[in-house]
């Protein structure tokens, strides 16, 4: 074999790992990208069912027949 030929099937070789490499990442990126954008959404959406504690309904007052103090 000649060198010309061993350099370029090394470089060929190279190119393919590096090729595989930059895949890799890039799928990496969008999956950890994909699961942060997931988790933004879970943690700052407005709830669907609001749990809290409801204030108690105010009780009916008999109405007051006395004049307001502002005329």
């Amino acid at each position: 074999m000649a060198d010309g030929e061993s350099v370029q099937r090394l470089t060929g070789d190279l190119t393919s790992q590096n090729k595989t490499t930059e895949m890799l990442e890039v799928v990496a990126a969008i999956v950890v990208t994909a699961g942060l954008v997931a988790g933004n959404l879970l943690l700052f959406s407005p709830l669907r069912i609001d749990n809290r504690i409801k204030a108690p309904a105010p009780e009916d007052q008999p109405v007051n027949t006395t004049r307001p103090v502002f005329w």
